[in-house]
């Protein structure tokens, strides 16, 4: 896809992430490296050199497979002009290995005020011009910025649209602190506190909701057995051997 801007954040870091930044410097719109105050802070950074008409962050350790960006431009431009775009999900271990794939059903605005939102990073894209009316990422949360970003741009009226395609690979390692927090079956303070001030139902009735949501899932058009049967021929290999070929991914 050739309207694309690349804007890279870098914290600092002494690992020789900058050298690969500077081989690269050509095709980057701008980058930096200094110290931040943090995750928020520097998608707000990025943020803030974005002109384009959709906006997506993809963390330090997460991938976008290819086509994705041309998948949710196309997406975009179909009809309806989403204000949120995302794709089934798809883990990757430490590695790049696959782990896990799921088909999931596109959300809607009725599901997310129940409590209810299946988004999966990295492939979530966003109205630019939405994102920063509400503000950006807020720097003060450091576990549910990306929950805390949904709700204020629902708020004001955001729709959602699906990419029916696998758009990224979340890593799911022992170093990430959403992995962390499942495995000791810690409660995200940050999305209770957001959900409470939001007017969100509450803990039980979110997981009846989600429940019910789970249930659909699994019934609608087989998505179920779909996600099982491409988790079972995908997992372990590389995800560039599984989705390095554009025609492949879906």
């Amino acid at each position: 896809y050739q309207g694309l801007q690349y804007v890279v954040v870098d914290g600092g870091s002494d690992d020789g992430s900058v050298d690969i930044i500077r081989e690269y410097e050509e095709q980057l719109d701008w980058w930096v490296t200094e110290e931040d105050d943090g995750q928020s802070h520097a998608i707000n950074k990025g943020l803030e050199r974005a002109n384009g008409e959709l906006f997506c962050w993809v963390n330090s350790d997460d991938v976008l497979f290819p086509g994705s960006v041309r998948a949710a431009v196309e997406r975009y431009l179909e009809r309806d002009r989403p204000d949120i775009i995302h794709a089934w999900g798809a883990r990757i271990d430490s590695e790049g290995g696959v782990t896990k794939l799921a088909q999931l059903k596109p959300l809607s605005r009725a599901w997310f005020f129940r409590g209810v939102y299946d988004l999966r990073p990295p492939a979530l894209f966003y109205n630019t011009a939405l994102v920063k009316k509400v503000g950006g990422v807020d720097t003060r949360l450091h576990l549910a910025m990306d929950v805390d970003l949904w709700v204020k741009m629902v708020q004001v009226g955001a729709t959602f649209g699906m990419m029916e395609r696998y758009g990224g690979g979340y890593r799911w390692h022992d170093a990430s602190k959403t992995v962390n927090r499942i495995r000791t079956k810690r409660p995200n303070p940050e999305s209770t506190r957001l959900f409470r001030e939001a007017g969100f139902p509450g803990p039980r009735q979110r997981r009846f909701w989600d429940i019910v949501w789970r249930v659909r899932s699994r019934s609608s058009r087989l998505r179920y057995l779909y996600s099982h049967l491409d988790t079972r021929r995908a997992k372990g290999r590389h995800w560039q051997t599984v989705f390095g070929d554009e025609d492949t991914v879906q």
